[in-house]
């Protein structure tokens, strides 16, 4: 479920996934977005539909038309120059840093993506890690639209004065891939509509651009890039407008943002060392509501580099250092500049060990250092622990679990200076009938914020049920509640979400 930050798949930033969009200050990767993002994992789907039948083609055919009718609407209602980014899934209610980390535990779990997956980028960096030369040349165009209809009992998260709404939620979503020879490239395009019933404000239209490349010079030679372009959105009550400060928003905060990034590796398929080296650039700049967003516009550089050891045929040590500039264009309404170094250095494993298991640990050491010594309080430039860890046990082939946990700082969403956040998830996927599948998933959080008495803590649990129509048409019914306890008392919150959905996959 795209719609709501882990609320669907068992993640707190992308259902069921751990990832990292860029290599600082993120969270480990085990696939690049401007892939995952529109590909998603067919691992668990069953590859391509068969040709529908007449009086399904006419049945598409009619509900092709219809969402035609709806992104009329939409495009009505919100003209070009409003559209925003993000959608429910981008901010986390639970969330505490300033949403620019994108970190979800767990691994790539979609029960509704049927769509063949023609890039294999899902293994763990210095074990297997190479791309599936299956095809010569093929061009098609895939996609699958979402459409799904849900209440939510507390749209703002807000403690007081809760609004609960029903509402729908529709998301087209198209893919080119091209694949030549030792070349694979792709390019996407994603559109996110949500209309509430009794809460207007928080409606929204999202669009998303994303391509990807990677290309194999040799055997020991390979780049792969990536970049996007974005106009979406945050959520009313989440980042920089939660509590009480919820109530009066008339309008979401609408942000644009692009992406860069670039990744080279260097080393043979089986040979003991593997180097990566990476660059990323991101910025986002806020459309809206000064009076919030003031401060927040910024450009992120990030630099890294990884070295794998192999120690077995299918498992490596691994260590990596990564440094990120965050150049805030303005200061916050408080005269406080958020701009900041950090540098992240992590030692770990990373190992397919079995056809059971997949992992990855890294635990280390961050300093995050503010140009404006007063944002750390006393702990500006001190060393803090860190870590990232993400485990896939299939104990049996109708049997999944996926377990993550991050531990990272961050820009605070609050007052200024940084948010030390620790995160926790599992997730259990299970196929009960060769049509029936489950997901259950539990995700905790804790974030303590530097230079303030607020500490968040809260937990998430889930559960979703599936059920394919047709080859190519899948039916859902998930439910999710959420809890946060704040020491101050306006961003407590509890939430329950009842979503009906079904996606077609073309």
């Amino acid at each position: 479920m795209e719609r709501e930050a882990g609320l669907a798949d068992g993640g707190f930033s992308k259902p069921g996934v751990i990832t990292m969009r860029r290599s600082l200050p993120q969270p480990i990767s085990m696939d690049f977005p401007a892939l995952s993002s529109f590909v998603g994992d067919a691992g668990e789907g069953g590859g391509a539909g068969k040709a529908p039948s007449s009086g399904t083609k006419a049945l598409l055919i009619r509900t092709a038309l219809l969402a035609l009718r709806l992104l009329a609407g939409f495009c009505a209602l919100y003209p070009a120059s409003t559209w925003s980014q993000g959608g429910n899934g981008v901010a986390n209610p639970l969330d505490g840093s300033s949403g620019y980390s994108n970190f979800s535990p767990g691994n790539t779990y979609d029960p509704y993506n049927r769509t063949p997956q023609y890039v294999r980028m899902d293994q763990p960096l210095g074990t297997e890690g190479r791309l599936d030369d299956e095809f010569d040349f093929r061009l098609p165009i895939v996609g699958r639209m979402r459409v799904e209809g849900f209440y939510d009992d507390n749209v703002l998260n807000t403690g007081i004065l809760k609004k609960g709404s029903f509402g729908t939620f529709i998301q087209p979503w198209f893919f080119l891939p091209l694949h030549y020879r030792s070349l694979t490239a792709g390019l996407g395009y994603s559109f996110r509509g949500n209309v509430y019933e009794n809460v207007p404000q928080n409606n929204y239209v999202d669009n998303y651009v994303n391509a990807f490349s990677d290309v194999r010079f040799d055997h020991r030679n390979r780049l792969s890039l990536n970049g996007s372009l974005s106009y979406a959105h945050d959520p009313i009550g989440t980042q920089f407008v939660q509590g009480d400060a919820s109530l009066l928003l008339k309008n979401p905060n609408e942000w644009q943002s692009q992406s860069f990034g670039a990744l080279y590796r260097y080393g043979a398929e089986g040979a003991k060392g593997l180097l990566e080296f990476r660059f990323d650039y991101m910025n986002r700049y806020y459309q809206n509501n000064p009076e919030f967003t003031r401060g927040r516009d910024l450009n992120q550089y990030n630099i890294g580099s990884a070295f794998y050891y192999r120690v077995l045929p299918k498992t490596s040590l691994l260590f990596e250092i990564n440094e990120s500039f965050s150049d805030y264009l303005n200061p916050l309404p408080n005269g406080i500049s958020q701009t900041n170094n950090q540098l992240r250095v992590l030692g770990g494993v990373t190992w397919r060990a079995t056809a059971k298991t997949t992992g990855i640990l890294k635990a280390g050491v961050l300093v995050k250092e503010f140009d404006e010594p007063a944002q750390g309080l006393g702990a500006n430039g001190q060393p803090r622990p860190t870590f990232d860890a993400a485990v896939l046990w299939q104990p049996r082939s109708i049997d999944t679990v996926r377990v993550g946990a991050v531990m990272i700082t961050n820009e605070s969403n609050y007052l200024g200076g940084a948010v030390n956040n620790q995160t926790y998830s599992v997730m259990w996927n299970h196929q009960w009938l060769p049509k029936l599948s489950s997901n259950i998933y539990a995700n905790a959080m804790e974030n303590s914020y530097t230079g303030s008495d607020r500490t968040d803590k809260g937990y998430m649990l889930g559960v979703g049920v599936y059920y394919p129509l047709q080859r190519w048409l899948t039916s859902g019914l998930q439910y999710t509640y959420t809890d946060r306890s704040s020491t101050i008392e306006q961003y407590s919150f509890t939430r329950n979400l009842v979503i009906l959905n079904l996606q077609m996959n073309f």
